[in-house]
């Protein structure tokens, strides 16, 4: 089978596509800006190839992508597909088209809709203009924008314009990377002075209020060419690390067929096409707003065979031109993050969002897992040994500075 190339980050992105494409045949070779991950270590990748740092020059990144597409091409005499799990490399590509189209399958739609939807400032913009069920969002770039970003009343969410744009602000001021649920009118002026004492831009976003297990992801992929849906996978983001602003790490799959249309209405307004996942949260006032939209590979299809609908899958197979039998979604089973559910699992207790017993119930559901894998243990494995070894080097460190 013509291999799939995926950039790997090290995240449960990568090996989760990794493990859907592997058991399907398709061989997974994975470029890794950072060295070896976990997903490197799965069964199911067939080869892994070094790329520069993510920081490197962009001329340098693409000629080497290119340059390791063109020898798996020779190697198995047709050009190899790419699938994208990141937006930073997905803008790169796109700017890059020319370059990397002779040697590789994509199928990403024009670069204008791929940054209308992965810059949060023109995504909040231009969604509210064509009428999409969006929050009121106000954009903070000087002091001058902060009364009107709390205008919009108390709570109110603060994240960054996009996921790339904080850099290591997030851990610095101890908030979670995609951002933070503001109660406080002076811890509002507060946390928006210190981003743009950094220099950074925030976005200020009426807060979506409801529980965790209001979130709902609809994936899809829409053909290149025709606009055809291919397959939609409707989930449900029971649980999310960390809790009340995070990633899913408990996914059920769920019949939510009110969301459907509406999201692939979303898609054709932003022209998107190919892979991609619309995010929803029901508020209380009884109605479902859409937070983003994702236009790649997500978490949240990792889900994928266990409910029947292999996005990555048919993904790859419209690129090679393949047919496709329409996937038919199964409900009820999910897919677990066990080592981040147990760390939200405290704040839900406390919460009451969740109890014990109703967690532990919840478990008996699960069909599929961020890491663990009887059928692929290493890359398990292998995070275990990572965390042991930082766990180690925490303690030496503090260890040498109290003797110090």
């Amino acid at each position: 089978m013509i291999p799939a190339l995926i950039i790997d980050r090290g995240d449960r992105i990568e090996l989760g596509t990794t493990r859907l494409l592997g058991a399907h045949g398709v061989p997974v070779h994975l470029l890794l800006p950072r060295g070896l991950t976990p997903a490197a270590k799965s069964r199911w990748c067939s080869a892994h190839h070094t790329l520069p740092s993510q920081h490197s020059d962009e001329t340098a990144l693409v000629s080497a992508i290119a340059d390791i597409a063109a020898r798996v091409a020779d190697a198995h005499g047709e050009r190899p597909v790419m699938l994208f799990t990141w937006e930073r490399f997905l803008l790169l590509a796109a700017r890059h088209r020319e370059r990397l189209e002779p040697v590789l399958r994509l199928d990403l739609p024009e670069r204008e809709a791929l940054e209308r939807c992965i810059d949060k400032r023109r995504f909040a913009a231009d969604a509210e203009a064509a009428g999409l069920p969006v929050p009121r969002s106000v954009i903070v770039s000087c002091p001058g924008d902060v009364e009107p970003a709390a205008s919009l009343g108390l709570p109110v969410f603060v994240k960054p314009p996009t996921n790339m744009s904080w850099g290591d602000l997030p851990e610095r001021l101890g908030i979670a990377q995609k951002g933070v649920r503001v109660g406080d009118h002076k811890e509002l002026e507060k946390l928006l002075a210190a981003i743009l004492a950094d220099g950074k831009t925030a976005i200020v976003q009426e807060s979506v209020e409801g529980p965790d297990y209001g979130h709902a992801s609809i994936h899809s992929y829409r053909h290149p060419m025709t606009g055809q849906v291919l397959g939609v996978c409707t989930i449900r983001r029971a649980r999310v690390y960390p809790a009340g602003a995070g990633l899913g790490c408990f996914l059920l799959s769920e019949d939510l067929p009110e969301l459907v249309a509406p999201s692939l209405k979303a898609l054709e307004t932003f022209g998107l096409t190919g892979t991609s996942s619309v995010q929803w949260k029901w508020d209380e006032r009884r109605e479902w707003r859409i937070l983003e939209i994702g236009p790649r590979v997500s978490l949240s299809m990792g889900i994928g065979d266990a409910a029947g609908v292999n996005i990555p899958w048919v993904a790859y197979r419209s690129l090679l031109g393949l047919e496709l039998d329409p996937p038919r979604q199964r409900y009820g089973m999910a897919w677990l993050d066990l080592a981040h559910d147990r760390v939200s699992l405290r704040t839900y207790l406390r919460s009451g969002e969740w109890t014990l017993p109703k967690w532990l119930w919840s478990l008996r559901s699960v069909r599929a897992w961020a890491f663990f894998s009887l059928k692929d243990p290493k890359p398990w494995l292998h995070q275990l040994w990572k965390r042991a070894a930082n766990r180690l080097r925490k303690t030496k460190t503090k260890a040498n500075t109290n003797a110090w």
